[in-house]
């Protein structure tokens, strides 16, 4: 016997009837669970279908039955597969049990109207909160269950259920891990001073590289609150723009110590010349990575001509560890005589100049001849990987070929990828031109891009080079070489242009040898006769290898020292046109000045050595200081700036050789004043470790160092002194 549950609700029974009979022929209930008398009942009669047609899944009692003469007829009636297919959820207009518990007058029902209309007994529940870009707004999975059963799960946004955990996933998200657009001015300034920074604590390696994350989000969190999404912090940036434009501008103070920051940025280029191109670096702080350290992008024509010990050298500011590096891993008795090392650290930065394809072998030998310390090349140990750079290996298309630590298995792995460009070719069939008598190719660019490879420019660099006293225009693949070519170059055009003018000069130097007037003064001497009595009295011996007497080796000097001060283009960049045709007008009106300016100091420093030789007095290295100063070729030697100094050092050697030979006493002193100078000598250790681009600078520091210390009564043209020389030594 069929027995009725009790209905939920005292008005069910007055409403039963309409709802059957509206359930069996509409099969559906929406507008039934809109009457307000029958919310509770209704509520409480739905469920899911599951095992096929019959069974359902109710919310109280979980084996309900559908009533079967329902199904069956709907089974029996031929409808469209849309029809017949099997509901998501149904309600019923009552529970009949029997035998079994039976759900009778059912009709499908969208799980969405008992959300909407049965909130109040509705379960909420909501996980996994996210920053979602797409959306532009921190959303969070929502459940909604009723008595146990899922309704529904959707995302909602997480700003209206929790706003201070929803401002902390968008400040990381949207903000601080850049997952979104935003077109407000602050956050790309933001991007790129974070950028900044990480690249500078990545290239000195500090641990805190990873702490710009959290410095960001502290940066943001002390400014924003209840914003989830972009349409907020756009808001917050309207309402406050006006009055603070910069309060959500970050400054480096704001993410990092100026203690973390603080690095020599030159010591760490994002580019380094090498070879004929100017190639990037990256940086990464990644120990244990095969990225760790500094990598360069080698295009591939480029890699045959790089050696180990230049990418070696590379990056200034890893030169100092690598040297520490390598001195502390040598054995002990080798280092013991090394010690203490951080002074010797500094002072081998400082003179290495890694020359060949081994930089230990170029370091073995500058320690073996600065230090006396032999190292064996079985003495040094590997450095750490990241102070080893990378080589990574480019095609024409920018894609990696081969990479590595080491240069000679990087190029035995891209063997099969070796391409061959005809780019300088053809740029040199542009640009060069031989034998060139006149400025007639215009103006030259400082440098030429031949080609791109590998996203590096390959450049070349024009310039003038002498060529059995012709002049070519060349494209050169080193800057330096260029350099040093060019004012030759420039000069010999300038010869060619005035060579009428010149050729007065000439003849007055061709007088070399005829004998000084008798009862001429040295102020008063013509150049020739200058240079005649230079060249009667020097007697200096012929230069090894000289195939010409003194006296034709005085003229040559003399007329290349007058013409390489004339023709000389400070600076010598940009090699235009107009600037050499202002040269040579100038130094048409100059040129006789200068010749009767080097006569006159010609002569003097002919008196001079006249009676340096005259006297007989001398002290230890008389000679070869006099040697020094004043050779057959001494005005080819001597800089036109330096040479008015030349009277003043023969002058001094005048006032030491006169207080040498007074006494024994005298000359004991003069023992002792040369002690400071002895490690500086001519010849020396120390002069060989000074820079190239220093040498000039310091060989005339030495003859003012001389000055100081034997005549001081004369003065000096410069502040001079020991340590200044070890600084030239150590720039």
């Amino acid at each position: 016997m069929a027995r009725h549950l009790p209905a939920v609700g005292g008005d069910d029974a007055g409403h039963f009837g309409t709802w059957s009979a509206f359930a069996e022929s509409e099969g559906k209930c929406r507008p039934l669970l809109r009457d307000p008398p029958l919310h509770p009942l209704r509520l409480a009669r739905a469920g899911r279908p599951a095992r096929g047609a019959q069974f359902v899944q109710g919310q109280r009692q979980p084996h309900r039955y559908a009533f079967p003469r329902l199904w069956y007829e709907r089974n029996q009636k031929k409808a469209k597969p849309s029809a017949t297919r099997q509901p998501e959820w149904i309600v019923a207009g009552e529970i009949v049990q029997t035998s079994q518990l039976f759900a009778r007058t059912v009709a499908r029902v969208d799980p969405q109207w008992v959300v909407e209309l049965g909130s109040h007994l509705c379960k909420f529940s909501y996980v996994h909160p996210q920053w979602s870009a797409k959306a532009g707004r921190v959303l969070v999975t929502e459940r909604v269950l009723l008595h146990g059963l899922e309704l529904c799960k959707r995302q909602v946004d997480y700003g209206r259920i929790d706003p201070v955990a929803a401002t902390e996933l968008f400040i990381r998200g949207a903000l601080v891990a850049g997952e979104a657009r935003i077109q407000q001015r602050f956050f790309a300034e933001n991007q790129s001073l974070r950028e900044r920074i990480e690249n500078a604590l990545t290239k000195v390696r500090s641990y805190r590289v990873h702490d710009i994350d959290q410095a960001l989000f502290r940066f943001y969190a002390e400014r924003i609150s209840g914003v989830s999404s972009i349409h907020d912090l756009n808001r917050l940036v309207r309402s406050r723009i006006t009055a603070e434009p910069q309060f959500l501008c970050a400054t480096e103070a704001d993410l990092m110590d100026a203690e973390n920051l603080a690095y020599d940025r030159e010591a760490f280029p994002d580019q380094v010349a090498l070879g004929t191109s100017v190639l990037p670096l990256t940086y990464a702080y990644n120990p244990g990575e095969e990225e760790d350290g500094v990598t360069v992008r080698v295009p591939l024509p480029l890699a045959e001509r790089l050696t180990p010990a230049e990418l070696q050298w590379m990056v200034p500011g890893l030169r100092e560890e690598q040297i520490g590096a390598l001195l502390r891993s040598l054995p002990k008795s080798i280092r013991k005589q090394l010690m203490p090392l951080e002074p010797k650290i500094g002072e081998i930065v400082a003179a290495f100049e890694p020359q060949g394809d081994s930089l230990l072998a170029a370091l073995g030998r500058l320690i073996q001849q600065k230090y006396r310390v032999a190292i064996q090349p079985e003495d040094w140990k590997a450095l750490p990987d990241y102070l080893r750079p990378r080589v990574e290996v480019v095609d024409r298309q920018n894609k990696t070929v081969a990479a590595g630590r080491e240069l000679e298995s990087v190029r035995a792995s891209m063997d099969a990828q070796r391409v061959q460009s005809d780019a300088w070719e053809i740029a040199a069939r542009r640009w060069e031109k031989p034998a060139l008598t006149t400025w007639s190719f215009g103006d030259l660019p400082e440098s030429l891009i031949i080609e791109q490879v590998g996203g590096a420019p390959l450049l070349a660099w024009p310039g003038l080079a002498v060529r059995d006293g012709e002049v070519d225009l060349l494209l050169f693949r080193r800057r330096a070489d260029a350099e040093a070519a060019t004012p030759a170059g420039i000069c010999r055009l300038a010869e060619l242009s005035l060579a009428r003018d010149l050729a007065w000069l000439q003849k007055e130097l061709r007088t070399l040898a005829r004998p000084l007037a008798a009862g001429s003064q040295p102020g008063k001497a013509s150049f020739g006769d200058a240079l005649a009595q230079l060249g009667a009295q020097l007697h200096a011996p012929k230069p090894k290898g000289a195939a010409v007497d003194s006296s034709e080796l005085l003229q040559q000097s003399a007329y290349r020292h007058i013409v390489t001060h004339a023709f000389r283009l400070e600076p010598l960049y940009p090699l235009t046109q107009a600037r050499f045709t202002a040269l040579v007008e100038t130094a048409r009106r100059e040129l006789p000045m200068l010749a009767r300016r080097v006569s006159e100091l010609a002569a003097q420093i002919l008196t001079l050595r006249k009676a340096l030789l005259a006297s007989g007095k001398r002290y230890p290295g008389w000679e070869a200081d006099l040697e020094r100063l004043v050779p057959a070729d001494f005005l080819a030697r001597t800089p036109h700036a330096q040479l008015h100094h030349l009277p003043r050092y023969l002058r001094a050697m005048q006032l030491r050789a006169e207080r040498a030979s007074i006494s024994p006493l005298y000359l004991t002193k003069d023992t002792e004043k040369a002690k400071p100078l002895a490690p500086f000598l001519p010849g020396g250790a120390f002069e060989k470790t000074v820079p190239p681009a220093n040498r000039e600078a310091y060989r005339w520091l030495l003859e003012e160092f001389r000055v100081s210390l034997f005549a001081q009564e004369l003065g000096t043209a410069q502040p001079v002194s020991a340590q200044r020389l070890q600084t030239l030594g150590s720039t």
